[in-house]
């Protein structure tokens, strides 16, 4: 059964009782939101039904062998779900196993789930990543794709998957998405080698049409890997509006650079991969371990804009020990530097406002301004533009730089010049 309890953050003590939910068959539960604008609050969970086995739930006949679940509860009285729904991909013989992995709530307070879905093509040998866009009480489905291979007369092709997927934004376009990341199983030879697992990355509109295509034998999305097994397990968009996907590799080939264990076969590294939300080709990658096993299963970026990445590690050295939790803080060394500097004087003549324009991944900025007899006065701001007041008149001499998370700052500007006079309007 699905099994959900709270725990105190400051205790970790059990608050109130502990739930199960499910019916006849095995019943699971992979991700849960919680969302503000119901009526009643709700926490809203994802998994999977009767895997393995058909039966009923709660009323509701189990088709296949296993269908995405999606719940609702109350936070204040759990015991009976709010509302429930299955999904499937339309081929249910009661062989099928499909199931969600992650639920996210998008800008406009729609639900969207992504998973595995084996049902979604006549022969069911090869899974498909998919995703399911519904309304907050779950009572309409506004769409539902798949995506990956859909050539069902290539019986080598293998499985695709989705373990998480984010809502995405184009700022220069104004317009949202969706990018899933999960494991491509190929079974070719250009596939580095096939028997091996790839991170998968696919693009979609906000409508759910697939956006990337020209990977290794995939209709949608792309692969990135090497030799041996890489599974990607979450995804964030960086503030540049690229692409950060993490999870483990075991490879030291193709687009794989390194594995920190120096002998073959080579054990699991953290790797963190870096995607172009135009085109899906891979900016950077950075494996991050030792000898032992070491994985990131989730990553979040926090407000200072550094990065959060959490799952397991077995490079310890600890002897009688293997998996511990793994949480890695780190930030990105990128940075760009302020453009399109302006300076104005201002009424009165004994004021400039400096202007440059806003960076998406800038925290601060910290501006220096000075004239040839004095010397540097130091500011910082948010904002991207900063009045110095009660100054003298003479040429001044400026300078901006940024920072992007709490110790990378970009380089400074070039030195900019700006004449305040007494005659200034």
């Amino acid at each position: 059964n699905a099994w959900f309890f709270k725990l105190s953050l400051s205790t970790g003590d059990l608050i109130g009782f502990e739930y199960e939910y499910g019916g006849s068959g095995n019943d699971f539960a992979w991700d849960i939101v919680e969302d503000l604008s119901t009526d009643p609050d709700q926490y809203v969970i994802v998994g999977g039904t009767g895997n393995g086995a058909n039966g009923t739930l709660n009323g509701k006949t189990i088709d296949n062998a296993g269908e995405i679940w999606v719940f609702a509860i109350n936070p204040s009285s759990p015991a009976t779900p709010l509302w429930q729904n299955l999904y499937d991909g339309g081929q249910t013989d009661g062989t099928e196993n499909d199931w969600a992995r992650s639920i996210i709530i998008d800008h406009n307070g729609k639900y969207v789930v992504s998973g595995y879905c084996l049902s979604c093509y006549d022969d069911k040998t090869q899974m498909q990543a998919m995703l399911i866009k519904l309304r907050n009480d779950g009572a309409v489905t506004f769409w539902k794709e798949d995506y990956g291979d859909e050539d069902e007369t290539d019986q080598n092709v293998r499985d695709q998957g989705s373990n998480a997927a984010i809502e995405t934004y184009d700022a220069g376009t104004d317009t949202y998405g969706y990018f899933g990341t999960g494991i491509h199983h190929p079974d070719h030879d250009e596939c580095f080698d096939g028997q091996s697992h790839d991170f998968y990355g696919y693009a979609t509109s906000n409508l759910g049409v697939s956006l990337w295509s020209g990977g290794c034998v995939l209709t949608d999305g792309l692969n990135y890997g090497g030799k041996k097994d890489d599974n990607a397990y979450s995804v964030v968009q960086t503030c540049d509006g690229n692409y950060l996907i993490v999870g483990a590799t075991k490879s030291k080939t193709d687009d794989v650079s390194c594995n920190n264990n120096p002998n073959s076969p080579y054990t699991f590294d953290a790797w963190v991969v870096k995607i172009d939300a135009a085109t899906g080709e891979i900016l950077w990658e950075e494996t991050i371990g030792d000898v032992g096993n070491d994985e990131f299963h989730d990553i979040e970026q926090l407000e200072d804009g550094s990065f959060i990445a959490v799952g397991e590690i077995e490079s310890l050295g600890v002897p009688d020990e293997q998996q511990n939790f793994y949480i890695v803080k780190f930030e990105l060394t990128e940075c760009a530097v302020p453009v399109n500097l302006t300076a104005t004087s201002l009424p009165g003549c004994t004021s400039i406002k400096f202007d440059w324009d806003d960076l998406p991944c800038a925290k601060e900025y910290e501006i220096r301004y000075r004239t040839s007899s004095t010397g540097w006065t130091t500011q910082t701001t948010t904002l991207s533009e900063y009045t110095a007041g009660s100054l003298s008149h003479a040429t001044y001499q400026w300078k901006v730089k940024a920072k992007c998370s709490p110790t990378v700052w970009s380089e400074f500007t070039g030195n900019q010049y700006h004449t305040l006079s007494p005659s200034c309007r």
